[in-house]
């Protein structure tokens, strides 16, 4: 929550630089539209403006990842982030988050993935 709240705050100011942003959602239930609705109330609570897309894969299942990212090394961190340049290959996996509650590791952070973006959008 913590990491949506971040990323959907950096999305509003910078989607004007080309940026873009989309979220990955394991849901509870492999019902769409159980699942839909239950997402549909996250996004607004975050005030989220990226697209998610309902991978159609329960939280609960533990090769979540392997379904639905093959071509990656398993992901076991969550949330990770998966940056993709503009040529469509993956520039950096950043597993977990460092939110607001770890001080000057959220501050850290930060800096990291505002020069990480930066550089990539440059290219």
């Amino acid at each position: 929550m913590d990491e949506t709240a971040f990323l959907s705050e950096y999305y509003s100011k910078n989607k004007h630089r080309g940026l873009e942003v989309i979220g990955l959602a394991y849901e509870y239930s492999t019902d769409f539209h159980k699942a839909e609705k239950t997402l549909r109330k996250f996004q607004t609570r975050y005030q989220v403006e990226y697209p998610f897309l309902n991978t159609g894969v329960k939280t609960s299942d533990s090769l979540r990842t392997e379904k639905t990212l093959p071509q990656l090394t398993p992901i076991k961190a969550f949330p990770t982030t998966i940056f993709i340049g503009k040529d469509g290959k993956v520039q950096e996996i950043h597993p977990g988050f460092e939110g607001p509650g770890t001080g000057k590791h959220h501050e850290e952070y930060k800096k990291w993935f505002y020069a990480t973006v930066d550089e990539m959008l440059k290219k």
